[in-house]
């Protein structure tokens, strides 16, 4: 089933029928695989990526593994930008996001993307307390709903959300200008839209929301032959090959081995308990997990080879390799420090499958008795 939706501008003409019309399909668009992580914030100090504020209208702070937000405005939204200096056109973005209850029908927290450098355009998807999604497009200086209706001005009921003020992961994947939505890793939506190349990415707080973030991740499309980029803290120096990074090897191969030791564990009690269950949310989990162990073999990979670049560079270097052999050097340090923050980013993601799967087995469990 397809959706026209109708913008404000009307104009004649096959040219300005494909540039200014959004499509929403049932069926998933974007069938790509974005394991190449780009950045991953999780709030435990700060990066200085993101904004603080105490003012009359927001509240912005990192603390305790999270970054909690408090718009005290209650008449317009609020756009955050982390300081990234990406113009991103094929990715997927997720935030885990919590929102308290309010009194304001628009409270609400939402991811933005393909903000345009006008600010006169991008997109957004918001989640509210009540089980709510809204996914809509900044148009100018006023937002166009691409989901709902007018009635329910653009929100849209979700069994994929938890209530409350747990917390919900909203995600994005884009890829040729077409977009697929998930919420806790369920797919929700699809649409398409020609007008954006690229943008910048950010959260928009709803008027009078107070609510927390506890994840921001991007990620990319593998390219062969590409090295793996991650954005690191602003002033942190490289890891300097030598006995430093001799016991990094040690302790990531070690990491390695306990992280595919556990996501094997947490497979094997899905397998059990899977006939268990009454929905489909622990295939969810299963797929999650499958990418994270392809994720795991990957970096496995990558640790051998610069185990192995790192000790020719080093043996160039002691023949009297010159400049370029201290360059190349320079840059396989910098790789195992990205090694580091994937191993690290990789053990938080098998907590959080384990925490999915206990939530899960609970939820049964509680309509089991019902």
């Amino acid at each position: 089933m397809k959706i026209l939706h109708l913008p404000i501008l009307r104009a004649s003409g096959l040219l300005f029928f494909l540039i200014f019309y959004t499509f929403t399909v049932e069926a998933q668009l974007v069938r790509e695989e974005f394991n190449q992580i780009s950045f991953i914030e999780d709030f435990q100090s700060n990066s200085g990526r993101w904004p603080n504020a105490n003012n009359a209208d927001n509240l912005l702070v990192i603390q305790k593994g999270a970054y909690y937000m408090d718009r005290m405005n209650n008449k317009t939204s609020y756009t955050i930008l982390p300081a990234l200096d990406n113009e991103l056109n094929s990715f997927r973005l997720l935030a885990a996001v919590s929102v308290d209850q309010s009194l304001n029908n628009e409270s609400a927290i939402g991811i933005m993307f393909m903000i345009q450098p006008n600010g006169k355009g991008a997109f957004v998807i918001e989640v509210n307390n009540k089980r709510e999604f809204r996914i809509k497009q900044l148009k100018g200086n006023a937002y166009v709903n691409i989901s709902g209706d007018v009635k329910s001005n653009g929100w849209v009921k979700s069994n994929s959300l938890i209530p409350g003020d747990a917390y919900n992961t909203i995600e994005v994947r884009t890829h040729l200008k077409n977009y697929d939505v998930y919420l806790n890793t369920e797919f929700v939506f699809s649409f398409s839209e020609l007008t954006y190349k690229s943008g910048n990415i950010g959260v928009i707080l709803g008027p009078g929301t107070k609510g927390k973030m506890k994840t921001f991740e991007i990620y990319l499309l593998n390219k062969i032959g590409e090295p793996l980029v991650i954005n690191t803290k602003p002033g942190e120096s490289s890891l300097e090959l030598g006995t430093e990074a001799e016991k990094t090897i040690v302790s990531l191969k070690k990491q390695m081995k306990i992280l595919v030791q556990e996501n094997d564990k947490l497979k094997a009690e899905l397998e059990k308990k899977s006939n268990a269950f009454d929905s489909n949310k622990p295939s969810d989990i299963q797929k999650a997990m499958r990418i994270l162990e392809d994720q795991l073999v990957l970096s496995n990979k990558r640790i051998d080879s610069l185990e192995k670049a790192g000790v020719f560079c080093k043996e160039l270097i002691e023949i009297g390799g010159g400049k370029e052999s201290n360059q190349l050097l320079i840059q396989i340090s910098d790789s195992f420090k990205n090694e580091i923050m994937i191993s690290e980013a990789l053990r938080r993601k098998n907590q959080e499958y384990e925490q999915q799967l206990k939530a899960v087995l609970l939820e049964n469990e509680k309509l089991r008795k019902k």
